[in-house]
């Protein structure tokens, strides 16, 4: 490992060569620029392969590389970002970088938006859901007796039937992992039940448990049954993957917790049991159980034992992939302390548990944490009956066979009820033996880079399976394929991250334990938003009425453009609504010189643009100007001038007048010269005319819209 002084000393090379970058000499191509500016340095690329994989420092671009490099402390200080990587073969990795505090946040930020990174988070802690009295250990001595002597103490098991669910189990024994505080491996009870696994917490096999809550989680999977000694498990062939992830005291990272469930689900395991929690939400971890679901492994985890104090969610029972769970009393009512929500799947037995405790001893326990292994056996039933089941489809085959406990269907109490192991592996059996048919009125409504998809259940009573689950495939060319599993309860889905205006194929399928059904008939998404503002609004303003034009927005919105609304809108005007699929339209029937706002839309099948404005202003040209005279020069005077005299027009045509024009004329000839008068003017004195000479003239008005017409002409005037 590079020391701390090394790993500044380079972060300091790459700011001074990032910023070197800015000032790129002229000859130099674009390109270069790009380059310099965008690639870390080799001393950089260096340092960081010290501490992230090389996939991962590939993608970090200079400027967030510098931020990563600067950032980094020795292992042990300030905060852990930790890193999911998953490999082409499908491989989970979990790598741990040491920030400063006050960076790790951003830092997690940036590596969590690298293509070659799954997840990055913020390493924090969690705890395993702890039991709400500490177990009253008690020595467990062999004997002759037949059955297990505390076999009558333990209510959890006839709660859920566990003889007859042994009685209907597969001969084969499925592997649940327990991912928790190390599993005692050398128990009386659990004699050639654990298997070697993996320690996160220090050196070993999983098989140290300092705390007591790994081995009483086992001991409820997996005790011996018939053995004469303690009590019983729930069932009679299982083994046990213990990952140690949690310390002596119940608590641990939720980066060791992520790594311990992905390697629990490579080393296989049929079943995750999670008897931890914790207040935040860790995209790492989510990552790795998404990660373990894909691999065909369930996923259980404790609700919590917060219900007397609001119940907070508890993570990872509120994974959507994961199954959360609840705990009961003997009334089977749930248990105060059992925290409650919506994500709350299924209910058990989690009051006074008798279970293993390390050093062949056996005690009495309390928690949301005793309730989840007794779904976790249920499930590995499951898995080892119908090794063909999806994760998604043991969960259907759990939830839909609850006895319900509350009110009709699911609720935040007990989820779907209490777990029916027998009744699951039946329904999971049968449904292999028969195919289920196609899902039936598959609907898609699209939006904006969405596609909502609906359907409703196959028909059962035309010789279809019941299903255990459904496949959608979401297929548009030149994209990736979209192929969500949804449980049997489920019959809508969205598919996000569409291109606008592509077609895009929907199908969906039903499947149980016995494979796949046929596809429902094929139906087609064409994701599309609303346009955005049509573009270079103009107008032209006439006598009466404006001709507005425009260019077609930037974007369809990926959905052809049907047509543009126009409002034209005036003070103390009714509004007029005009509809075209052009890019003009005239507006008539307007008062000239009085404001108009004229707003176009430009609409395609999802709805209407946002508005382009502009505003019309309607005129004319003015009318002549009034009262028109001419006067000579006084004969006392040398300039030889006439001076010409008007009143302003009746009406400037609904614009200001800008100005005059006044057009003289020498009496007997035909030359005209044109002398200009400003706005507002009422007179023009014409000068170095000729001497004698008789002049007229016409004047007219002069405003935005033109120049007027020629007003009468006035009597002729001598110049003197």
């Amino acid at each position: 490992m590079i020391d701390l002084v090394t790993l500044r000393r380079r972060a300091s090379a790459l700011a001074v060569i990032a910023v070197a970058a800015v000032s790129v000499p002229a000859a130099a191509p674009a390109s270069a620029a790009t380059a310099v500016a965008t690639v870390p340095a080799a001393a950089a690329v260096e340092a960081l392969e010290e501490v992230l994989p090389e996939d991962v420092v590939e993608d970090l671009a200079a400027p967030a590389a510098a931020e990563v490099l600067d950032a980094l402390v020795d292992p042990g200080e300030g905060a852990v970002v930790s890193v999911a990587v998953e490999g082409d073969d499908g491989s989970f990795a979990v790598e741990r970088v040491a920030v400063e505090a006050s960076d790790a946040a951003e830092v997690a930020q940036v590596l969590d938006e690298l293509p070659s990174v799954e997840a990055a988070a913020v390493d924090s802690t969690m705890r395993a859901i702890g039991a709400v009295a500490p177990p009253a250990a008690t020595a467990g001595r062999a004997t002759a007796a037949a059955t297990d002597p505390r076999r009558g103490e333990q209510w959890g098991l006839d709660a859920l039937g566990a003889e007859a669910l042994r009685a209907a189990a597969a001969p084969t024994a499925p592997v649940v992992a327990v991912v928790d505080t190390g599993v005692d491996g050398t128990h009386e009870d659990l004699a050639g039940v654990v298997l070697r696994g993996t320690d996160y917490v220090g050196a070993g096999d999983g098989w140290r448990d300092r705390n007591g809550h790994g081995t009483h989680v086992a001991g409820t999977v997996a005790a011996l049954v018939g053995n004469g000694l303690g009590g019983q498990g729930v069932l009679g062939r299982v083994q046990v993957l213990p990952v140690r992830v949690l310390d002596a005291t119940g608590t641990g990272y939720t980066s060791d917790i992520a790594e311990g469930v992905a390697w629990a689900a490579d080393h296989g395991a049929d079943v995750i049991n999670l008897s931890l929690g914790g207040p935040e939400s860790d995209r790492v971890l989510a990552a790795a159980v998404a990660h373990a679901v894909r691999r065909g492994v369930v996923v259980v985890a404790a609700m919590g034992n917060e219900g007397l104090r609001g119940s907070p969610t508890s993570y990872p029972a509120a994974l959507p992939e994961v199954l959360g769970v609840t705990a009961l009393e003997r009334s089977l009512a749930r248990a105060p302390y059992s925290s409650q929500g919506s994500h709350a799947d299924l209910a058990a037995p989690g009051s006074g548990v008798l279970s293993t405790v390390p050093g062949n001893r056996y005690g009495g326990s309390s928690g949301t944490s005793m309730a989840t292994p007794h779904v976790a056996a249920a499930a590995a039933a499951l898995a080892a009956a119908v090794p063909t089941a999806a994760p998604a489809e043991i969960s259907a085959a759990l939830t839909s066979t609850a006895e319900d406990l509350g009110a009709p269907g699911r609720d935040v109490a007990t989820g779907y009820g209490l777990v029916d192991p027998d009744e699951a592996l039946a329904l999971l059996r049968a449904s292999t033996s028969v195919l289920p048919a196609a899902p039936q009125r598959v609907r898609v409504v699209s939006t904006d880079r969405r596609a909502a998809v609906s359907f409703s259940a196959p028909s059962t009573t035309s010789g279809g399976g019941r299903p255990t689950a459904y496949e959608l495939e979401v297929r548009g060319k030149g994209q990736p394929v979209q192929r969500p599993v949804l449980p049997a309860g489920t019959t809508t889905w969205t598919a996000t991250g569409l291109v606008n205006g592509l077609g895009y194929e929907v199908r969906v399928r039903a499947r149980n334990a016995g494979g796949a059904g046929p596809w429902a008939p094929t139906a087609v998404a064409r994701p599309a938003t609303t346009p955005t503002a049509p573009q270079r609004l103009a107008v032209r303003d006439g006598d009466r009425s404006a001709v507005v034009t425009w260019a077609a927005p930037a974007s369809h919105g990926g959905s052809k453009i049907t047509r543009y609304e126009v409002l034209v809108r005036g003070k103390g005007q009714e509004d007029q609504r005009l509809t075209t699929t052009g890019g003009s339209v005239t507006v008539r029937g307007l008062v000239n010189g009085l404001g108009y706002e004229v707003r176009v839309t430009a609409v395609n099948g999802p709805g209407a643009s946002p508005a382009a404005s502009v505003v019309a202003r309607p005129r004319t040209l003015p009318s002549a100007p009034r009262s028109v005279s001419a006067a000579g020069g006084s004969s006392k005077s040398s300039d030889r001038t006439v001076t010409f005299r008007w009143a302003a027009p009746s009406s400037h045509g609904g614009a200001a007048i800008t100005g005059y024009q006044v057009v003289v004329r020498e009496s007997g000839t035909r030359r005209d010269v044109t002398l200009a008068a400003p706005k507002g003017a009422t007179s023009l004195t014409a000068k170095g005319l000729r001497n004698g000479a008789r002049y007229t003239a016409v004047v007219r008005a002069v405003n935005a819209a033109g120049v007027g017409p020629d007003s009468a002409r006035t009597a002729a005037a001598v110049a003197r």
